[in-house]
């Protein structure tokens, strides 16, 4: 119960309160709007991330054939050297060394150039599905900031209109008692934004349960503001 409060001061709470249920009502559109808005971005964003991975990979395979072909390169220039080296070699046990040597590098060359080819291939494969996925995520693009664009445009009037009755309830909000309409604020963030409701007959107009005998008399007599004891928002009599 709050004491003090005048029947001016309910009127001024209960238009507060139509007021609230205009924006509610408004704010309801434009949640589904916004939630609308977020499928798009969600779906423009995944075709974002598909794209970035496939471009690491592809960005990653290309970094490992270019380390093999560097090996294969710096080993072609040892094996030029081995091989100018082999024709002043002296001795039998050097020569059969430096002939190992040789044969080694060409069978490792041998298997990397192999290993290049196989990367050659993932490469080009690699390749086909970037564009594939560049491709599709700039239709995606296209499409949602034009439907995105669609949709708000849509709710202009919307948004214009939730703007005049914030305006609406600023000024209206400024004839209410700041403790009550911290209470009235308060209820309203939950009771699903609506903070006070009438009493019919014995009738809670929030919850729709019956009120006490007691604490009806109470409320009838409109002496203070009472509040509802199974929802807890205020409420106010009203003659059927």
């Amino acid at each position: 119960m709050l004491k003090n409060v005048t029947k001016e001061d309910v009127d001024v709470l209960v238009e507060l309160q139509e007021i609230e249920k205009g924006a509610n009502r408004i704010r309801k559109v434009l949640d589904g709007v916004e939630n609308e808005i977020s499928i798009r971005k969600k779906k423009r964003r995944d075709a974002e991330i598909e794209l970035k991975t496939l471009e690491a990979q592809l960005t990653e395979i290309r970094g490992q054939y270019k380390e093999f072909e560097n090996e294969v390169k710096d080993r072609d220039i040892r094996l030029k050297k081995s091989e100018e080296y082999l024709k002043n070699v002296k001795t039998n046990t050097e020569y059969q060394t430096l002939l190992r040597e040789i044969d080694d590098n060409r069978k490792r060359n041998s298997e990397a150039e192999s290993q290049m080819i196989d990367f050659l291939d993932q490469i080009e494969k690699k390749e086909k599905e970037v564009s594939e996925s560049q491709s599709r995520f700039n239709e995606i693009v296209e499409t949602t900031d034009r439907e995105i664009a669609e949709i708000e445009n849509n709710t202009v009037s919307e948004r214009k209109e939730l703007e005049i009755i914030t305006q609406k309830r600023n000024e209206v909000a400024i004839n209410v008692k700041p403790r009550l309409l911290d209470r009235f604020n308060k209820i309203l963030q939950q009771s699903a934004g609506i903070a006070i409701v009438p009493l019919t007959n014995t009738t809670c107009g929030g919850c729709f349960m019956n009120i006490p005998p007691q604490k009806f008399i109470e409320i009838q007599r409109g002496e203070s503001l009472n509040f509802c004891p199974q929802c807890h928002r205020m409420v106010y009599y009203k003659k059927s």
